[in-house]
């Protein structure tokens, strides 16, 4: 079956949480068909173990590397995807039912261009801890800055989050995520950048 979708989700010790985004993702309304590729990054938590015991209700390929950080298990995914165009996740983003039709539904608004970008509200998980300082910036979309973008159809590179954001697959391929940033910081604004 051709995909027309591939949801990218690097995951790093994040079992628990990694399961809800799954069972989301298995209940996805007017979705496009998609497939889903989780790159386990080296976890020592039984994530590869516990996704290769299970059936879900979606195609799932799970991939194993040793942990080079998420720019290189991202990049990882977008090597094997199969969908015209990429969603990442994060794996402690759990996607509302209508998280992958909406996103579709914009590049379909903005005609399927090549250099589109659709970032989508990210907040924390309900399962982190979060002081009250973190708790107020993430009630008030202040964590990612979301407050500050004034055109949504014309947003700035520095919102290119990738733990909601979707984009055409060859424009990855093309500009890859640069492996010199080896953390969960700044990998994907760079590549935004470029």
């Amino acid at each position: 079956m051709g995909y027309e979708v591939s949801v990218v989700i690097p995951t790093f010790n994040r079992l628990e949480v990694l399961a809800e985004v799954l069972q989301a993702l298995e209940h996805q309304q007017g979705a496009p068909p998609f497939e889903v590729v989780v790159v386990d990054d080296g976890s020592t938590d039984g994530t590869s173990r516990w996704l290769r015991s299970r059936t879900f209700r979606l195609p799932l390929r799970v991939l194993t590397q040793e942990n080079r950080g998420p720019a290189a298990a991202r990049n990882t995914g977008v090597a094997v995807a199969q969908g015209e165009w990429v969603a990442f996740l994060g794996d402690d983003t759990v996607p509302d039912g209508g998280w992958l039709a909406a996103h579709r539904e914009v590049h379909r608004r903005q005609g399927d261009a090549l250099q589109t970008a659709v970032i989508g509200y990210t907040r924390w998980h309900h399962r982190m801890r979060l002081n009250p300082f973190l708790r107020y910036i993430n009630e008030y979309g202040l964590q990612f800055g979301y407050a500050l973008i004034q055109d949504p159809d014309d947003v700035p590179f520095n919102f290119f989050y990738t733990s909601n954001l979707s984009l055409r697959r060859d424009l990855l391929l093309a500009e890859p995520f640069d492996l010199r940033f080896p953390y969960p910081a700044w990998e994907d604004i760079e590549v935004a950048w470029r």
